[in-house]
């Protein structure tokens, strides 16, 4: 067992005990790290993934989707929703926080019971959701019905404060959760089920949520605070009002289209509901140091800080983004901040109470190389321009590796590449001789001949010049940059002057100086380089050019990624990796917290599910 497959599989076993380590969307970034760095895992394979207490537990296919719905943070992205969607016959609820159950019913009688799971598979939840209060077992009113009545499991505050107030778990919904991974099913009986959503097999009592909320209510379910129609003003109202404290636990208000569609309700994640969070937690701590991490060729600032709770877990470490924000901040080791996790993960420091200008000290020496730091034009961050340092040959990888979509090449084998100096040629050089394993005192035994294999599959399919410029990662220039020098072959575009680059539609000032640097610099390495690469010139016409640019991300039911990538091609440009140059990243579940999202939202790329992005190639 790898040392990620390990993690992996400890962090499941503490979730099933009720005693999470890290966030959902955290676990799920590994989870997914997993898959593409050992997609042949037994974590993959069958129905089977994770630990309970003593054993495997057995994966189920839901038989409705347990979908994740869309946020919003602020009352600024609630309004945003509010005018884009329909809101004159509406019912706002009130979001509880459990442990998410899928209650099956046949004949009006309880046969079993599912967990979220990841919202497609879920487990087997029957025995100790048979103990929780609430559950109905027998519906007394609707005594034919079959489909399936989603809720939460979930603890009041009093019950927590009375018996588990020393157990170590930090809120009632972490209790609650490890309550329901026991397999004796102890203290289910102190859990209450609290009914919100119905599925009706023969289409009667879910037309309307009204009527599900009816239904539920008549058969004996407890059931949400509701409000019907309700405006703008009372939802922000209502949810100020929230606080970590009711007595039940709750994270926010749902906001649901009356009249149901049920194929927008089958979507992993709906269009047209949304959930309008609580007002985010704060804490005040102080700083106890400014650290600073490279990631690539740029610094970022660390705040590691006092450990101090919110949003039930123990935070030690803060984001301020750039150097400007410090600046704005005016942080300095030593003070008093204020703390909240924006998006309820990401912890980020909001206020110093005695701001300082000018109190922090900025990295003047490159940590690898030991050449001096320039700052960036936007005087955002510390950044080494020296071409020869180690990280830089490192980011020029990963932006490589992204390009050409090969998989396997996690961060412990660049920083391998990194260490013993190998750049382009010599790396090229070595996937053209090899032999086939090559690679592998690099990226950890076989694993290297997966990438070499996958290289050298690579380089032998047609690229273009702009596709082929962009591997070298220049700062600031990318695929869609060099498309824009048109239908040149790669000798051609080495030869544009800086005064023909300026003369091209859609190439200023600054990026046709960029582009000479970019050659004048690199010449050299991108002659060695073309000739491992079948570069060819194909023909983009004008108006491709100004197609959107679409990226794949997680599975898409009933379609592999080859395929997709040929349904996109009339109307998208399809590309392999994130990247500036990216306007839409078509997502499994916009929510899951992965690489790809988290980079993706950080460049302001637009999200979009699968069903959305079907749905525009009106498939």
């Amino acid at each position: 067992m790898t040392d990620l497959e390990q993690r992996v599989k400890d962090y499941a076993d503490a979730y099933y005990r009720g005693e999470e380590i890290i966030s959902d969307a955290e676990y799920d970034a590994l989870v997914k790290q997993l898959r593409k760095e050992h997609p042949e895992s037994d974590f993959f394979k069958g129905e089977i993934l994770g630990d309970d207490l003593k054993g495997i537990s057995k994966k189920y296919k839901l038989p409705i989707t347990m979908n994740s719905l869309a946020k919003c943070n602020t009352e600024e992205e609630m309004l945003d929703w509010w005018n884009k969607h329909p809101h004159t016959n509406i019912l706002a609820e009130l979001k509880i926080d459990g442990n998410s159950q899928c209650l099956c019913y046949k004949n009006g009688q309880f046969v079993q019971s599912l967990s979220r799971g990841n919202g497609v598979y879920g487990e087997d939840s029957t025995a100790n959701v048979s103990r929780v209060q609430g559950v109905i077992k027998s519906l007394p009113v609707k005594h034919d019905f079959t489909g399936e009545i989603r809720g939460e499991v979930n603890m009041t505050r009093s019950i927590f404060d009375k018996y588990f107030k020393d157990s170590g778990k930090k809120n009632p919904r972490n209790m609650a959760a490890g309550i329901m991974g026991r397999l004796d099913g102890s203290d289910c009986d102190k859990l209450q089920f609290i009914a919100y959503d119905v599925f009706d097999a023969n289409n009667t009592v879910d037309t309307t949520e009204i009527r599900k909320l009816k239904f539920l209510e008549e058969n004996g379910f407890t059931i949400p605070e509701f409000k019907i129609n309700p405006s703008f003003e009372e939802i922000l109202e209502w949810k100020n009002s929230l606080t970590n404290k009711s007595e039940i636990p709750c994270d926010g208000i749902v906001i649901k289209q009356n009249v149901t569609d049920k194929a927008d309700l089958m979507k992993l994640v709906p269009v047209n509901n949304v959930a309008f969070k609580p007002n985010l937690e704060k804490a005040c701590t102080k700083v106890k140091q400014i650290a600073w991490s490279m990631r690539g060729t740029r610094l970022s600032p660390v705040i590691w800080i006092e450990p101090v709770e919110l949003e039930g877990t123990t935070v030690v470490k803060a984001s301020v983004s750039n150097i400007n924000k410090m600046k704005r901040l005016g942080i300095y080791e030593g003070a008093e901040v204020i703390v909240s996790k924006h998006g309820m993960i990401i912890p980020q420091i909001d206020l110093v109470v005695n701001p300082k200008p000018d109190a922090f000290e900025v990295p003047r020496v490159c940590p690898v190389c030991g050449e001096p730091l320039t700052i960036t034009d936007t005087g955002t961050f510390p950044e080494c321009t020296n071409p020869n340092c180690a990280r830089k040959i490192a980011h020029k990888y990963l932006r490589m590796f992204g390009i050409l979509g090969i998989l396997g090449t996690g961060r412990a084998f660049v920083a391998e590449l990194e260490e013993q100096g190998i750049g382009y040629p010599a790396f090229f050089e070595m996937l053209d001789k090899g032999p086939s394993d090559v690679l592998n005192e690099y990226a950890g035994g076989i694993n290297g001949e997966k990438i070499f294999v996958q290289m050298n599959n690579a380089r032998k399919q047609p690229i273009t010049p702009a596709k082929f410029l962009a591997l070298f990662d220049y700062d600031g220039l990318a695929e869609k940059q060099f498309q824009k020098l048109g239908n040149l072959e790669l000798k051609d575009m080495l030869k544009l002057s800086e005064e023909d680059l300026k003369g091209m539609k859609g190439i200023g000032a600054e990026t046709a100086a960029a582009m000479i640097d970019f050659f004048n610099k690199d010449m050299e390495e991108i002659l060695i380089v073309s000739k491992y690469f079948d570069i060819k010139v194909m023909e983009v016409s004008a108006e491709d050019s100004d197609k959107p640019t679409v990226c794949f991300t997680g599975a898409c039911p009933g379609y592999s990624r080859k395929e997709l990538a040929e349904l996109a091609r009339g109307k998208y440009t399809v590309m392999d990796g994130v990247n500036k140059d990216l306007n839409i990243l078509v997502c499994a579940d916009p929510n899951s917290g992965s690489g790809k999202l988290k980079k993706a939202e950080s460049l302001g790329i637009k999200l979009m599910s699968y069903d959305d992005f079907l749905a525009t190639l009106n498939l």
